[in-house]
């Protein structure tokens, strides 16, 4: 080989060289750059966008959460807060003010009142105030719904008997009648009266009627104590017709009811209203198996009268 084709080998050999080094720097720079790519830059903006958007749903997401437990927790309290207060509302509605509080203790100690602002309150009220003192209605005319009563539901399942019970049970009280209060003429129902003393009141009634009231004025001496000496009667035994009738006798008729009053003021027949210490007498008579008349359909609050039910049991005792 020729000098001069020598040379042109080692020329060619040191280009190829050359271009092998700028090959590698090439390569080198090409990895070192491919971050700053607008593709690559491109991409990953997309990316981190596409990340704070979810990042921003999430976060909203939640914000929408603990807001909505928040005022799921709020609706909670609140209606918690409702019941106490119909709670308070219900003790102080029926009894004596020492009755009501001691009912209010009871709805603390139990925590059926629980909110701290209410309990504190009422703790502080009855320590400044003078025993027996405080809320709850001791006396007084209030209507019905003022009690929260529905009339018609007050004697539960018992009902007063009727004429047709009585008649073929006790008989007849006697055959003819008037409007005017006429002593009894069948001898087998009056063999049944009797006339007694309960308390303050005397009576003539039957004999296991009279037994029946000594129940419930013994009860209701301890329970309103205050009250019993406030009762009076307004009539008991009363043979004569209903008012407006020929010949159907009046529920007093057989000696199963009697009238009261309390201090010497009658009930208002039909005024859908009644005396508070009265209506608490009535619930003694209805425990002891006694229809109140501030239940009947024409309300009648003074009158009350042996249930069916109570007749029904003395009959099957043997008693009556």
């Amino acid at each position: 080989m020729s000098d001069i084709e020598l040379k042109k080998l080692e020329i060619l050999d040191r280009e190829a060289r050359v271009k092998e080094r700028e090959l590698e720097y090439n390569i080198a720079q090409a990895k070192n750059n491919s971050w700053k790519s607008p593709l690559v830059v491109a991409i990953l903006a997309a990316a981190i966008g596409a990340m704070g958007n979810a990042f921003i749903i999430y976060y909203s997401s939640y914000l929408e959460r603990a807001a909505a437990a928040t005022a799921h927790q709020r609706e909670i309290k609140l209606a918690e807060s409702a019941a106490e207060r119909e709670r308070i509302l219900e003790m102080i509605k029926i009894g004596e003010p020492e009755q009501v509080q001691r009912n209010l203790e009871f709805l603390i100690d139990t925590e059926l009142v629980q909110d701290s602002e209410t309990v504190a309150s009422i703790q502080e009220y009855y320590q400044n105030i003078t025993p027996g003192e405080g809320p709850g209605a001791s006396s007084g005319t209030v209507s019905f719904d003022e009690l929260g009563i529905n009339r018609s539901e007050i004697n539960g399942s018992l009902k007063a008997p009727s004429r047709m019970f009585l008649k073929e049970n006790l008989g007849k009280p006697r055959e003819e009648l008037s409007d005017s209060c006429e002593p009894v003429t069948n001898e087998a129902l009056k063999a049944k009266l009797q006339v007694g003393e309960v308390g303050d009141l005397r009576v003539h009634l039957l004999a296991p009627a009279i037994q029946s009231l000594e129940k419930v004025f013994s009860e209701i001496e301890e329970k309103h104590p205050h009250i019993l000496f406030k009762i009076g009667s307004a009539g008991t035994l009363c043979v004569r017709r209903v008012r407006g009738s020929s010949s159907t006798a009046g529920s007093h008729s057989w000696g199963t009811a009697i009238d009261l009053y309390l201090d010497g003021e009658l009930d208002r027949f039909g005024d859908e209203k009644v005396d508070v210490q009265l209506y608490r007498v009535a619930l003694v008579y209805i425990k002891n198996g006694w229809v109140w008349g501030g239940g009947f359909a024409g309300e009648d609050s003074m009158h009350f009268e042996v249930s069916e039910q109570l007749l029904q049991r003395w009959i099957s005792d043997g008693v009556l």
